[in-house]
């Protein structure tokens, strides 16, 4: 079945709402990159109904712990740490609602999350892992307020690994216009992996 474009339309008035704040996301990028914090620190409301399987699994974990070991947290190297104060801010705040004013397709903004995280380089580590589980809770979130009883949540397989991946080795610094394009093949390439998912499903 082909996906309506308004089946995950999103209300920018309630975004604020729908998007994980700072401190879940700075929370989510300790739990993959600081494990011994998780109990202390991630909570239930975090990650607990992000479910972690196939491709795209229906569903939910009742426990933050079941999903960790599929995004290799044990790395010793990775350490929780911000690299510019103010950045997550910009992007929740500011970036994130002028994109809901020109775009309010769930998918989209939830690429637009994704992507931007990914490709700044928010946080000393784990920015992919991070990425994906920001996304994950937003696109749950999004769905919760369109209806759905059972999230879709896509899977971070070799796949979405690697459309991160690549995203994120690109050099984020340079002219303003070559960048913009940059983001937005960015945004699109993560938006067509998103739907693709979702209309296996829906």
């Amino acid at each position: 079945m082909i996906m309506s474009d308004d089946v995950l339309e999103v209300d920018c008035e309630d975004l604020a709402r729908l998007l994980p704040d700072p401190d879940t996301v700075n929370n989510l990028n300790k739990a993959v990159t600081d494990p011994v914090r998780l109990v202390d620190d991630v909570t239930e409301h975090d990650l607990g109904d992000v479910d972690v399987g196939d491709d795209f699994d229906i569903g939910v974990q009742s426990s933050p712990s079941s999903a960790v070991p599929e995004l290799e947290v044990s790395r010793e190297e990775d350490y929780y740490q911000l690299r510019e104060e103010g950045k997550l801010e910009i992007l929740l705040e500011e970036i994130m609602p002028r994109e809901c004013r020109e775009n309010s397709d769930g998918l989209w903004l939830t690429a637009v999350l994704m992507g931007r995280i990914a490709k700044n380089q928010i946080f000393g580590e784990g920015n992919k892992r991070t990425s994906y589980l920001a996304g994950a809770l937003f696109l749950r979130n999004i769905q919760a307020a369109n209806g759905f009883r059972n999230p879709l949540i896509p899977d971070l397989n070799k796949n979405l690994t690697r459309l991160l991946s690549d995203i994120a080795i690109q050099n984020p610094s340079g002219k303003n216009s070559g960048r913009k394009r940059d983001l937005e093949r960015d945004t699109e390439d993560l938006h067509a992996y998103l739907r693709n998912g979702f209309q296996n499903y829906i």
